[in-house]
């Protein structure tokens, strides 16, 4: 056998090596690009139950199914979502905090009346506390914030491309923010409005009193007042 045959043959078996290697690389490629986007998608449909089970999106969250490159795309995804429901446990805890709806009770009027410092300070700590966790959840929302998770990896175009392609078209939260928003901007308002009453209350303090469970003014204008406000809670 020629020695140009047999570097021919070295060649064609040189060629076909690369090629099963290249095959490999592009079907694990291929492979750990699918483990992602089975993955997210997981991931999304628990973020968007009704009721969120927190423990188990935050195991699922601690969990990695890819290595490489992938396995840092991953991470960053995982790391934005776990520090949104973090933000949204947060929220939670304060919207759910039952004082919110016995403010204007009889009980809280004979607690804390008819000063209402303890009241005061926790409506506006509570209104304080909603505004700044609202608009620190939106920003999740943002591409601005979404960029911080993955911009300083020192990562390809093309993984930083799948990042965003995970992240985009509201593929992991679709829950509505706007409506997210208004509710939000609803129970603060009310607080508000609770605010508003209570101070009306410590006004004219001198000119009520609890009869039972009920509340007594000495002049019909201050019931008349009072219902006025009452009304505007909700």
């Amino acid at each position: 056998m020629g020695k140009k045959k047999i570097v021919f043959i070295v060649i064609g078996i040189i060629i076909l090596v690369l090629l099963g290697i290249f095959g490999y690389m592009v079907a694990d490629e291929m492979n750990q690009t699918n483990k992602l986007i089975i993955e997210v998608d997981e991931v999304s449909q628990m973020f968007n139950q009704t009721s969120l089970d927190y423990e188990a999106i935050e195991q699922k969250l601690s969990t990695n199914v890819s290595k490489g490159d992938y396995l840092v795309v991953e991470k960053a995804v995982k790391q934005y979502l776990s520090d949104a429901l973090a933000s949204m446990k947060e929220l939670q805890s304060v919207v759910d905090d039952d004082r919110i709806t016995t403010l204007l009770t009889i009980d809280n009027y004979a607690e804390d009346g008819p000063d209402f410092v303890n009241t005061k300070e926790y409506i506006q700590n509570t209104r304080t506390t909603l505004e700044n966790l609202k608009n620190e959840f939106i920003s999740y929302t943002t591409q601005e914030k979404m960029d911080e998770y993955i911009s300083d990896k020192g990562l390809d175009e093309y993984y930083i491309e799948l990042y965003n392609e995970l992240m985009g078209g509201d593929k992991i939260m679709q829950a509505d923010i706007e409506e997210l928003e208004s509710s939000l901007d609803s129970i603060i308002n009310m607080l508000s409005n609770t605010e508003v009453v209570i101070d009306f209350l410590i006004e004219n303090k001198d000119s009520w009193k609890l009869q039972g469970e009920n509340i007594v003014f000495f002049s019909n204008d201050l019931v008349n007042e009072y219902n006025e406000l009452t009304s505007n809670i909700y």
